[in-house]
């Protein structure tokens, strides 16, 4: 009995759920070898199983920047590509940098016009009033302001035991700095007694190296004598400048009071050094209590009558005196907190360009020639001395 060939499906299932073969009993049969198993291909429509392998990085196109390179080993890293990419970093901590250091600046430059203004109020004051009566409304004024700042940082006022000997001391030295300070300026030009005034770093560094052990170089001597050369040039004694050169000269005792006024504020500077430990409002409140309170105990003991001329300029002059110190010691604080020392120092060389504007324009009065020179002579001696003691300190 001849067999019949039954037929039936045989067929695979690949990973994807689809079949692809299909065959029967008899084509297995009538192939060559039936007893053995033949791999048939699969047809060119069918999907394969297995996909192609993805391309290499190297091989993409526009891949500028790969995420890891082949071999790190084999291409090592340049110096040059870490700084590069460092430095946006340091361009921004710069740029920042640069932002506050100028502020900085701004600041002291800006507390500088508003000493200048202050030292207007007080000249236009003068004409009006005693010194004595100015030092006074002036004391007051700033007391006021500095007290309500203190309230609004609260700051605490109280001086441990230790320091109130020093401080009182200092208010002592400053309040008599601040009245011979403001004689020379309501007796000479204004100019000329704020460009002596400024001289004190020149004796803080004589101060410091006689009071603190201070060194002296070469240099630093050269150029506080140089100083001094340019406050002859402001001064301009009798036996240097016969009177047929200068037409004006101040009052010798006016000389002797600006002098002594950049004098009193190196002092005052020595003993601050010291006090570094107080809190600078707690110092600056109880040294304007101090100056108010002898500012009334002079006014009383020399019989002189308070007046206030009610004037909308001499009110003007006698709350600015008060009103623009204050601010001027306020960004002054500020800038020194944003730039170095000695920088800020040099800084505040700012206030005699402002002063010689305002003198001209607004008081009226004769800058000598030879006052500039020496104003300028002052600057480039005291500035030397400032940026030479600020880098040896770093």
């Amino acid at each position: 009995m001849s067999s019949v060939p039954r037929a039936w499906n045989v067929s695979f299932t690949d990973r994807y759920g689809d079949k692809h073969l299909s065959t029967t009993q008899q084509e297995i049969e009538m192939a060559p070898n039936n007893r053995s198993s033949v791999v048939q291909p699969l047809p060119p429509d069918a999907p394969r199983s297995i996909p192609d392998p993805k391309p290499k990085l190297a091989d993409v196109e526009n891949d500028d920047q790969p995420l890891l390179k082949s071999s790190s080993s084999d291409n090592p890293v340049a110096k040059s590509e870490v700084e590069d990419a460092a430095f946006p970093v340091k361009a921004v901590e710069n740029t920042i940098w640069s932002m506050k250091r100028a502020q900085g600046l701004g600041f002291i430059v800006f507390a500088g016009l508003n000493f200048s203004i202050a030292s207007i109020c007080i000249k236009y004051a003068s004409h009006r009033v005693t010194s004595h009566e100015t030092v006074f409304w002036r004391k007051t004024v700033a007391l006021v302001l500095n007290y309500i700042w203190a309230r609004y940082k609260k700051r605490a006022l109280v001086i441990e035991p230790k320091y109130r000997g020093l401080l009182l001391f200092r208010c002592f030295v400053g309040t008599v700095g601040v009245n011979i300070q403001f004689y020379a300026m309501s007796k000479m030009v204004l100019t000329d007694a704020v460009v002596i005034i400024l001289t004190s770093p020149i004796f803080t560094f004589f101060l410091g190296a006689a009071v603190l052990g201070e060194k002296i170089n070469r240099v630093d001597l050269l150029a506080g004598i140089t100083s001094f050369v340019g406050v002859m040039f402001v001064t301009r004694p009798a036996f240097l400048f016969p009177t047929e050169v200068v037409s004006a000269q101040a009052p010798m005792l006016a000389i002797y009071c600006a002098i002594g006024g950049s004098l009193t504020s190196a002092v005052v500077y020595i003993l601050l050094r010291r006090l570094t430990k107080v809190d600078p409002l707690a110092t600056i409140h109880y040294f304007f209590v101090f100056g108010t309170c002898t500012s009334i105990m002079t006014i009383l003991l020399l019989g002189v009558s308070i007046t206030v001329p009610l004037e909308a300029t001499f009110l003007f002059a006698i709350f600015g005196s008060g009103f623009f110190s204050f601010i001027g010691q306020v960004f002054m604080t500020k800038g020194f907190q944003r730039e170095k020392a000695g920088i800020a120092s040099v800084m505040r060389y700012f206030d005699v360009v402002f002063v010689v504007a305002m003198d001209v324009l607004i008081l009226g009065e004769h800058v000598n020639a030879l006052s500039l020179l020496g104003a300028g002579i002052i600057m480039a001696g005291v500035s030397m001395i400032v940026l030479r003691r600020a880098r040896e300190k770093e």
